[in-house]
């Protein structure tokens, strides 16, 4: 019964990260308003998403965001 177990768990664990599918989305954008003063970054991994902005005027931050994909 272990054995069955241990073999079915490790089966498992092996075949998990060929489900996984690629992204196609993956990188670093730095996108600037000089008007308006204001630069945007977003990040982008396999497993992670973030973004935040700036005030270049000012040189503050004015939003961070940052989770899971």
């Amino acid at each position: 019964m272990k054995i069955k177990l241990l073999f079915s768990v490790l089966l498992l664990v092996l075949y998990l990260p060929l489900l996984a599918q690629p992204h196609a989305l993956v990188g670093t954008w730095i996108k600037g308003n000089p008007q308006r003063g204001i630069k945007e970054t977003k990040i982008i991994s396999p497993t992670q998403v973030g973004c935040m902005g700036m005030d270049t005027k000012r040189d503050t931050m004015i939003y961070t965001g940052f989770g899971t994909s």
